[in-house]
Protein backbone atom coordinates (compact mmCIF):
# COMPACT_ATOMS: atom_id res chain seq x y z
CA UNK A 1 0.00 0.00 0.00
CA UNK A 2 2.91 2.24 0.92
CA UNK A 3 4.34 1.80 -2.58
CA UNK A 4 1.04 2.79 -4.34
CA UNK A 5 0.85 5.43 -2.60
CA UNK A 6 4.31 6.69 -2.89
CA UNK A 7 4.15 5.91 -6.92
CA UNK A 8 1.00 8.06 -7.45
CA UNK A 9 2.48 10.73 -5.78
CA UNK A 10 5.43 10.74 -7.94
CA UNK A 11 3.38 9.80 -11.10
CA UNK A 12 0.85 12.56 -10.11
CA UNK A 13 3.90 15.10 -9.54
CA UNK A 14 5.56 14.22 -12.91
CA UNK A 15 2.12 15.22 -14.45
CA UNK A 16 1.35 17.94 -13.16
CA UNK A 17 4.68 20.10 -13.99
CA UNK A 18 4.53 22.14 -17.39
CA UNK A 19 7.32 23.56 -19.44
CA UNK A 20 5.06 26.78 -19.17
CA UNK A 21 6.92 30.35 -17.90
CA UNK A 22 10.27 28.54 -17.26
CA UNK A 23 11.49 31.21 -19.42
CA UNK A 24 10.26 33.86 -17.12
CA UNK A 25 12.09 33.11 -14.53
CA UNK A 26 15.30 33.94 -16.17
CA UNK A 27 14.49 37.53 -16.90
CA UNK A 28 16.08 39.97 -13.97
CA UNK A 29 13.60 42.54 -13.92
CA UNK A 30 15.96 44.82 -12.40
CA UNK A 31 18.78 44.83 -15.20
CA UNK A 32 17.23 44.98 -18.28
CA UNK A 33 18.94 43.19 -21.53
CA UNK A 34 18.70 46.52 -23.27
CA UNK A 35 18.15 50.17 -22.56
CA UNK A 36 16.95 53.04 -24.27
CA UNK A 37 19.44 54.79 -25.89
CA UNK A 38 18.56 57.99 -23.93
CA UNK A 39 19.11 56.68 -20.19
CA UNK A 40 22.77 55.50 -21.65
CA UNK A 41 23.64 58.73 -22.79
CA UNK A 42 22.66 60.82 -20.03
CA UNK A 43 24.47 58.24 -17.45
CA UNK A 44 27.75 58.60 -19.69
CA UNK A 45 27.24 62.50 -19.16
CA UNK A 46 26.66 62.47 -16.01
CA UNK A 47 29.66 60.16 -15.15
CA UNK A 48 32.02 62.12 -17.45
CA UNK A 49 30.52 65.36 -14.46
CA UNK A 50 30.99 63.10 -11.95
CA UNK A 51 34.76 61.94 -12.49
CA UNK A 52 36.08 66.04 -13.44
CA UNK A 53 34.81 67.20 -10.39
CA UNK A 54 35.36 63.97 -8.29
CA UNK A 55 37.35 65.24 -5.58
CA UNK A 56 39.09 62.27 -4.45
CA UNK A 57 42.62 62.89 -5.07
CA UNK A 58 43.12 58.83 -5.65
CA UNK A 59 40.60 59.49 -8.93
CA UNK A 60 40.99 62.95 -10.26
CA UNK A 61 44.38 65.63 -9.39
CA UNK A 62 43.36 68.23 -11.78
CA UNK A 63 42.77 70.33 -8.91
CA UNK A 64 46.18 70.25 -8.00
CA UNK A 65 47.49 70.45 -10.73
CA UNK A 66 45.95 73.88 -11.70
CA UNK A 67 46.64 75.08 -8.55
CA UNK A 68 43.20 75.75 -7.26
CA UNK A 69 44.17 73.19 -4.43
CA UNK A 70 47.43 72.27 -2.35
CA UNK A 71 48.11 69.77 -0.08
CA UNK A 72 50.29 70.08 3.18
CA UNK A 73 51.32 66.84 4.03
CA UNK A 74 51.68 64.65 1.14
CA UNK A 75 52.91 66.90 -1.65
CA UNK A 76 53.43 64.31 -4.21
CA UNK A 77 50.48 65.20 -6.37
CA UNK A 78 51.16 68.64 -5.99
CA UNK A 79 54.36 68.09 -7.05
CA UNK A 80 52.83 65.61 -10.03
CA UNK A 81 54.65 63.01 -8.89
CA UNK A 82 51.83 60.74 -9.61
CA UNK A 83 53.37 57.47 -10.96
CA UNK A 84 53.91 56.10 -7.69
CA UNK A 85 50.20 55.52 -7.10
CA UNK A 86 47.33 54.32 -9.99
CA UNK A 87 45.75 57.77 -10.15
CA UNK A 88 46.29 57.99 -14.13
CA UNK A 89 45.25 54.63 -14.64
CA UNK A 90 42.17 55.13 -12.20
CA UNK A 91 40.69 58.23 -13.56
CA UNK A 92 41.34 57.00 -17.42
CA UNK A 93 39.43 53.68 -16.41
CA UNK A 94 36.59 55.42 -15.22
CA UNK A 95 36.60 57.52 -18.32
CA UNK A 96 36.78 54.34 -20.69
CA UNK A 97 34.53 51.99 -18.93
CA UNK A 98 31.52 54.67 -17.69
CA UNK A 99 31.91 57.50 -19.82
CA UNK A 100 32.72 56.28 -23.22
CA UNK A 101 31.45 52.51 -23.22
CA UNK A 102 28.30 53.95 -22.40
CA UNK A 103 28.34 56.88 -24.79
CA UNK A 104 29.13 54.00 -27.40
CA UNK A 105 26.39 51.86 -26.22
CA UNK A 106 23.88 54.95 -26.40
CA UNK A 107 24.74 55.54 -30.28
CA UNK A 108 24.27 51.85 -31.06
CA UNK A 109 21.13 51.91 -29.45
CA UNK A 110 19.83 55.02 -31.13
CA UNK A 111 20.89 53.74 -34.34
CA UNK A 112 18.69 50.49 -33.56
CA UNK A 113 15.60 51.89 -32.52
CA UNK A 114 12.83 51.29 -35.20
CA UNK A 115 10.77 53.77 -33.76
CA UNK A 116 13.21 57.14 -34.84
CA UNK A 117 13.67 58.32 -37.82
CA UNK A 118 16.59 58.75 -39.64
CA UNK A 119 16.56 62.65 -39.18
CA UNK A 120 16.19 61.98 -35.47
CA UNK A 121 18.87 59.73 -35.67
CA UNK A 122 20.97 61.92 -37.43
CA UNK A 123 20.52 64.44 -35.42
CA UNK A 124 21.45 62.52 -32.06
CA UNK A 125 24.48 61.10 -33.38
CA UNK A 126 25.81 64.78 -33.79
CA UNK A 127 25.35 64.55 -30.21
CA UNK A 128 28.23 61.75 -29.91
CA UNK A 129 31.10 61.04 -30.64
CA UNK A 130 32.16 59.41 -34.45
CA UNK A 131 34.27 56.96 -34.76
Amino acid sequence: MKKIIIGSFLSLSLFSCTNEDYENLNKDPKNPAEVPGSFLFTNGVKSLFDQMGNTNVNRNVFRLFAQQWTQTQYVDETNYSIRNRSIPDNHWNILYTKVLYNLKQAKESINKDPKLTLGQKKKSNCLHFNH
